[in-house]
């Protein structure tokens, strides 16, 4: 018999396209958990804390695990989880690529990153605005050892022509910015928006509580 989070991620699983990648963002599951939906089929985790990311690492390292990190990622914290990590979804300032930078350079690594965008104009978010988003992606050349490889976005916490209104304009930055980066990916959705995400072009949508329930 299958279990609940079995029966979660194949509901979700049936409910988007064959080009849309899922991502758990599993900031709220055990390692036991984790290695639940591995099995279940997904491949794609992001961690949002880099204490609670390389303290599950162990358990986990015969896994061959996608992991990504989605949170709000402090300078001095890059060196403890470049090694791990596939793709960084919040490359907001240049500081950040400074140090990723250099830090690559010691791996002699590169690093895919995805600039994360302020699409609600709203203070308490992250993100580059949209209106300065093209002159970072040129600022961001200069670092050769990262790869831009697309945009990511929270919505507004609001009406759903509000939140597709930050997914379309961030879809349309991406085809304005997209000569100046690597590939194509637009991170946008999580649990409660992710099916407006999808009808505006996500290609990675990042689901967490509704698929892993309370923290365990």
């Amino acid at each position: 018999m299958e279990s609940t989070l079995t029966q979660r991620i194949l509901e979700v699983k049936s409910k988007i396209p064959a080009n849309v990648q899922l991502l758990l963002a599993s900031k709220s599951a055990s390692p036991l958990k984790i290695r639940e939906a591995f099995e279940a089929g997904v491949t794609l985790f992001g961690e949002n804390k880099v204490q609670d990311f390389l303290e599950k690492i162990p358990a986990l390292s015969d896994l061959p695990i996608e992991w990504h990190f989605i949170g709000q990622l402090q300078s001095n914290k890059v060196k403890a989880i470049l090694p791990h990590v596939k793709l960084i979804h919040s490359l907001d300032r240049i500081s950040l690529a400074e140090e990723i930078q250099k830090q690559a350079e010691k791996l002699n690594v590169n690093v895919n990153a995805l600039i994360e965008i302020n699409s609600s104009g709203e203070k308490n978010k992250g993100g580059i605005p949209l209106d300065q988003a093209v002159a970072f992606a040129q600022e961001l050349k200069k670092y050769d050892r990262i790869q831009i490889q697309g945009l990511m976005t929270v919505a507004i916490d609001g009406s759903i022509e509000e939140v597709r209104q930050c997914f379309h304009q961030t879809a349309q930055l991406l085809k304005e910015i997209r000569p100046l980066i690597s590939g194509s990916t637009l991170s946008m959705g999580m649990s409660g928006d992710y099916p407006v995400a999808i009808g505006e072009g996500s290609t990675l949508i990042r689901l967490g509580s509704s698929v892993f329930g309370a923290r365990s």
